[in-house]
């Protein structure tokens, strides 16, 4: 009895302590709150009165140390879920309950959690005996690290009761890995897994070293299992799936080869198509019967006669081969038609090589049209990717290649073509490209950078070095420098070689020009001559070739031609046209020539009266608004050019402009008659244009030839003399007057030309009855290069700057 009374006594003065600790820890003001439950705490003073504390109060009150934590858990009990047990020096909250998981959970175990509050009132989580640490874990990451109230622990258990338990992996082959393997499991990334059968899901699952356990929130509509163990379910299963997609079995394989079971499975699903094509076709049916009921026509029967007779008198694919020879290419397309539209697979035509020919044609032509008709269905045309094997049966690649020497000299017909058909002229120009890297998956190479041999090469590298003090990298390509070769008698078109490059000069082009003439005289052929415009490059590069005796260089020996002979300089006649127009309407330039003046308003002035007229008739109704107000894009159009040089404006000026305009009359008929004269293309049209210097050359003693020599080249030196000698103007205000120094040295080159009565074009010993000049030097190759770009697979274009004359026999 007295250790019971001791006992009494002793936990009533531990009673009256934790009173006074909680009175005391509670601020005055809140004393006075009321709430639906409270706790009545009587002090020992005597004056003292009761005092009601809410529970929200002592829920935040910030406690120092485990004990006062402890008394106020013993005094509020404010969670009934939890058992509290004070195991020295750690309090212990325990909890027995059944918790489920993603996947599933046993009902006969109970999951034993338990939170430990320790001295520093920093605590650690157990589950069923096992830690689990925050740094696995990353929902404990976010829960408080020091408990020092009740609120805060309140805020943890809450969160431990809402969370659910990972699920692992419980798939059957990765057990049966692990009864074969070890007791540890190893994915694709060296990550190892524990078999875990003593918690509380019902059958095993096998669960990742550094699974999190607990996952937070509900279990519907999140996860079965923590991100660790999907990694390693992933990385786990990658094996399996790789080897089940190797030993699939393809769909391809035929027939007779497959197992009975793959057989049967394959009959089962072919009759279901069958039976939903079936359903699918009466529906159709149905379909087709009620809107001819509903929209259909009726006709009588004569109507009805008329049309089986139609019908039946049309011819079937035999009497439409009967219509057309064997061998034509109606016939053979017929064929090609019949034998596409028989063929269950595209890829069993085989197709005649005319009919490649012809749809190479049109895809040239356009790409775009070429594959909208292949869709349509109305002609059984072949796929792209198949002309594709046939345009690009030689690699394209930058600088010289021997299959293209090859590929030259069977196109010429070297072997068995006469000696006049290997005369041939070699075009020059130059164009802009975009800016791009493509890798090439065949050779394994970036293409899209600087490229002009291996010598132009690296002396490009050396200058470079040179001028920044280290190695560069290599510049992409803005340029692209093209070769073709051209027919003088014969209709070869042919472009040759492609280089890319970068602000290129004269002098890198000087080896690869003589290395193209060395290789096609090479090949069998003869380089007479190299067409090209009045760029800067193009000017630097002929000048290379000037001799000391003569400052115009319009011709130099060629080495490598076996009979010593020239190769000659043309300037292309129609950028010449274009450079003249352009000086003539040049706002900067007052063209002026033996007292009178040369001016572009003279024109428009002209064009402003006679467009005005409002009679309806025009005296040169050519002239259009585009003509006089030139834009970047239509400076290039020779056309423009051309027509406002011509012989009718001329005329017209003279008949309207008067004195004042005569100087320009004169000065635009000279133009017309000097493009004219290297602009002969065929033996009609002068004839039927009425216009005599465009007839067809007959001798070397053409009278056009002695216009030129001295007519127009004496009108540009008397128009020099007469500048000269207004000594008042400086030398520059001297040149504004005439026009530009490149457009005058082109224009002397093919003067020059004609004072030579080119004696390499017009050949000796043969009948010259019949000779003409065809494009000379004339810029038309446009339409060409895009015809035949597809031979080299070169992306840019090159214009046709030729001198071409023909021959018949």
């Amino acid at each position: 009895m007295g250790k019971r009374k001791f006992r009494l006594e002793q936990h009533r003065k531990n009673e009256e302590r934790v009173q006074r600790s909680l009175i005391v820890s509670v601020p005055r003001e809140m004393v006075d709150i009321s709430v639906s439950s409270s706790l009545t705490i009587t002090l020992p003073s005597p004056s003292a009165c009761p005092v009601s504390i809410p529970l929200a109060v002592i829920s935040e009150c910030v406690v120092p140390s485990l004990e006062r934590l402890t008394c106020n858990l013993s005094l509020l009990n404010p969670f009934p879920a939890w058992t509290v047990v004070s195991r020295y020096p750690s309090l212990v909250l325990l909890k027995f309950q059944i918790h489920g998981s993603g996947i599933s959970v046993n009902v006969n175990r109970t999951i034993n959690y338990c939170v430990s509050i320790h001295q520093e009132l920093n605590w650690s989580f157990s589950l069923q005996n096992r830690t689990v640490h925050s740094d696995v874990c990353s929902m404990l990451r976010f829960l408080p690290t020091i408990i020092n109230s009740i609120g805060k622990l309140k805020y943890v258990l809450d969160k431990l009761d809402g969370a659910y338990l990972c699920g692992g992996n419980p798939d059957r082959h990765l057990l049966q890995q692990w009864h074969y393997n070890a007791s540890t499991l190893h994915g694709l990334s060296g990550k190892s897994a524990v078999l875990d059968d003593s918690l509380f899901l019902d059958f095993p699952t096998i669960r990742h070293k550094q699974c999190e356990m607990l996952l937070q929130g509900d279990i519907a509509g999140h996860p079965v299992r923590c991100s660790v163990c999907s990694s390693y379910r992933r990385s786990t299963l990658l094996p399996q799936t790789r080897c089940m997609a190797n030993h699939a079995e393809s769909n391809r394989v035929n027939y007779r080869y497959q197992p009975v079971p793959l057989l049967a499975t394959r009959l089962l699903k072919l009759r279901k198509e069958i039976k939903r094509k079936s359903i699918q076709l009466s529906r159709l049916k149905a379909k087709v019967s009620l809107n001819c009921e509903a929209s259909g026509v009726m006709v009588d029967e004569q109507l009805h006669s008329d049309l089986k007779a139609i019908c039946g008198s049309l011819p079937d694919s035999t009497d439409v081969l009967k219509m057309y020879p064997k061998d034509s290419f109606f016939n053979i397309f017929w064929q090609q038609q019949m034998q596409a539209a028989a063929k269950k697979d595209a890829r069993m035509m085989r197709w005649h090589p005319l009919m490649i020919r012809w749809c190479l044609s049109l895809r040239h032509k356009s790409s775009g049209a070429y594959e909208a008709l292949r869709d349509s269905g109305c002609l059984k045309l072949p796929s792209q990717r198949t002309l594709r094997d046939y345009t690009h049966y030689i690699e394209a690649k930058c600088g010289f290649s021997v299959e293209v020497d090859f590929m030259l000299q069977k196109a010429a017909k070297v072997e068995s073509c006469p000696e006049r058909d290997k005369c041939t002229i070699l075009l020059l120009d130059e164009m802009y490209i975009r800016e791009d890297l493509v890798y090439n998956k065949h050779s394994g190479e970036m293409v899209g950078f600087t490229n002009l041999g291996s010598i132009n090469n690296h002396l490009a590298d050396f200058e470079k070095s040179v001028v920044s003090g280290h190695d560069s990298s290599p510049s992409l390509a803005k340029t692209m420098a093209v070769f073709m070769v051209r027919g003088l008698f014969t209709s070869l078109q042919f472009p040759y070689v492609h280089f890319a490059c970068t602000n290129l000069c004269g002098d890198q082009m000087y080896d690869p020009l003589w290395e193209a003439i060395w290789r096609i005289e090479n090949c069998g052929l003869k380089v007479l001559g190299v067409t090209l415009d009045g760029a800067s490059v193009n000017r630097s590069l002929v000048k290379l070739h000037q001799s000391p005796s003569d400052p115009i260089p319009y011709r130099t020996k060629n080495p490598f031609s076996g009979d010593n002979r020239y190769l000659y300089f043309f300037s292309d006649v129609p950028h010449l046209v274009k450079t003249v127009r352009n000086c003539f309407m040049s706002s900067r330039r007052s063209l002026w020539c033996k007292g009178k003046n040369i001016w572009w308003s003279h024109v428009k002035k002209f064009y402003n009266e006679d467009s005005s007229a409002g009679m309806g008739l025009r005296m040169v109704p050519k002239l259009k608004y585009e003509h006089l107000h030139i834009s970047s894009f239509s400076a290039m159009r020779v056309d423009l050019a051309a027509q406002v040089l011509s012989e009718s404006v001329s005329q017209a000026l003279h008949l309207t402009g008067g004195d004042e305009a005569s100087e320009t009359a004169h000065f635009i008929g000279l133009m017309d008659k000097f493009f004219d004269a290297l602009n002969v293309h065929n033996f009609s049209h002068g004839a039927r244009a009425l216009k005599p210097f465009q007839m067809p050359y007959t001798s070397r003693t053409d009278f056009r030839l002695k216009w030129l020599k001295e007519d127009f080249l004496g009108y540009l030196k008397a128009w020099k003399a007469s500048v000269e000698q207004r000594i008042e103007l400086t030398k520059t205000e001297q040149n504004l007057m005439l026009l530009s120094a490149e457009t005058q040295l082109g224009l002397e080159i093919q003067l020059r030309m004609a004072r030579v009565n080119y004696p390499p074009l017009l050949l000796p010993g043969r009948d010259a009855a019949h000779d003409k000049v065809s494009n000379l030097q004339h810029n038309t190759n446009d339409h060409l290069w895009l015809k035949n770009r597809s031979r080299t697979s070169i992306t840019t274009a090159t214009k046709q700057n030729i001198t071409r004359l023909q021959r018949t026999g």
